[in-house]
């Protein structure tokens, strides 16, 4: 998935690893390209940046966590210790992971990881180089 802010970027190839840009112009990503890669055939595209996703499951960490929270208060039990304080609640794993994965979402909404990569390209072009007169 990309962030829908398609900016112009130029490569030696279409599958080049690395990409010049990015430009605001096709024109523009011409430009560098024919002053950069030696008179050589390049590539132009339109893309976006990749978004980096909340994709997890919660309720495996809401384990733990619950796990943990025993663990850590054991004077809230009897010695031989409670098989599972949450039993009385329906899906109590499950509505722990569904917090901590709206958590995770809003904390990577507010610090998005960079990415490296482009979400979605479009109007890619192989620009063949120019023959001297």
């Amino acid at each position: 998935m990309g962030d829908k802010n398609f900016k112009w970027w130029a490569a030696d190839s279409e599958d080049a690893e690395i990409f010049q840009g990015p430009y605001d112009s096709r024109e523009e990503a011409i430009q560098v390209g024919e002053t950069d890669f030696d008179g050589e055939s390049f590539y132009v595209v339109e893309a976006d940046k990749s978004v980096m996703s909340a994709n997890f499951d919660g309720e495996r960490y809401a384990e733990l966590i619950m796990e943990d929270m025993i663990e850590n208060n054991g004077e809230c039990f009897n010695e031989y210790g409670e098989a599972d304080p949450w039993a009385d609640y329906a899906n109590p794993h499950r509505s722990l992971g569904n917090a901590i994965e709206k958590a995770v979402e809003d904390w990577l909404a507010a610090h998005p990881g960079k990415t490296w990569s482009f979400g979605t390209m479009r109007n890619g072009e192989t620009i063949e180089a120019k023959q001297a007169a």
